[in-house]
């Protein structure tokens, strides 16, 4: 590595992975510094293009994941028209997080 401090994040594109917080605290609390996961149900075409748009966003981009899941779910709404399940997420730990600093 270039001396920066690594980031840890779990991303659990699944249906219902951030409907509670125990999962996630679990992952926060063996090191991850944020999870991020679905409050609801998720179609599998949107769930998978919202994937690769916060995938990209978060680790090509100089934005904070947060940020990413909002490009992301922005992206799903252009190419489905409508992405309401996968704005329907959640971050435990850190939102604020940024993988190229």
């Amino acid at each position: 590595m270039d001396g920066r401090k690594r980031r840890r994040v779990h991303f659990a594109g699944a249906c219902y992975s951030a409907k509670y917080t125990d999962l996630g605290n679990a992952f926060i609390n063996n090191g991850f510094d944020t999870y991020f996961g679905f409050k609801d149900t998720v179609r599998t075409l949107p769930s998978s293009r919202f994937c690769s748009a916060f995938i990209d966003a978060a680790t090509f981009t100089d934005v904070t994941v947060s940020e990413a899941a909002r490009y992301a779910a922005d992206e799903v709404e252009e190419e489905f028209g409508y992405a309401t399940d996968v704005s329907n997420n959640q971050f435990i730990g850190n939102s604020n997080l940024c993988l190229r600093t």
